[in-house]
């Protein structure tokens, strides 16, 4: 049932990219400890709310193709239109219902 929590909780973040949604930040990324590899943004939860402010001006799209968990991982294949069409495969780390790295 976590895992499911989880997946639930990356979606509507990345649904946030859509909106620029600074909400959907706060309630997934761990309040204290986060660890960042996107070399695009800083690795606070300021630096994820400027680069969701910034996409959500291009009118983006994010599309989910499977998602699914593996004790702490919650992985994602995605499909993303951000003024240009791209794929990804998102990795998170969990501790309790937050994200701590990805």
């Amino acid at each position: 049932m976590i895992g499911q929590k989880r997946i639930a909780k990356i979606h509507k973040l990345l649904k946030g990219l859509e909106t620029g949604d600074p909400d959907s930040i706060e309630e997934v990324i761990h309040p204290d400890r986060y660890i960042q590899h996107n070399p695009q943004t800083n690795t606070d939860k300021q630096g994820l709310k400027d680069l969701f402010a910034r996409i959500s001006k291009t009118n983006p799209h994010v599309h989910f193709v499977r998602s699914f968990f593996d004790g702490d991982f919650v992985f994602l294949h995605t499909e993303y239109d951000f003024a240009t069409r791209r794929i990804g495969f998102e990795v998170f780390r969990f501790e309790e219902l937050y994200t701590v790295e990805h």
